[in-house]
């Protein structure tokens, strides 16, 4: 099912753009890593096919991601990964 180019994050404020950033060039984790990506270059005003193409991801994904982020927030991506590295740590 293909899935409206035009979807894009909602303005961030300053603090949860830096959140971002900061996340974005700390983590190890190469999905958190991929969703900051994805974020960011939607900030930038990236169509959902541009931004697939630059990280080789599906359009689905990308507006997948864009839209968690719009219900809930940037957080929300980085309570999930906290979740999986926890997960990996007690495995």
């Amino acid at each position: 099912m293909s899935r409206p180019s035009e979807v894009y994050v909602r303005p961030l404020t300053e603090e949860e753009q830096q959140w971002v950033q900061r996340i974005y060039h700390q983590t190890t984790d190469a999905m958190l890593k991929t969703h900051c990506h994805i974020i960011l270059l939607s900030v930038q005003r990236y169509s959902v096919p541009q931004i697939a193409g630059l990280v080789f991801y599906s359009e689905d994904m990308v507006a997948d991601t864009i839209h968690t982020c719009n219900q809930g927030g940037a957080a929300r991506h980085h309570s999930s990964a906290e979740r999986r590295a926890a997960c990996q740590a007690h495995r």
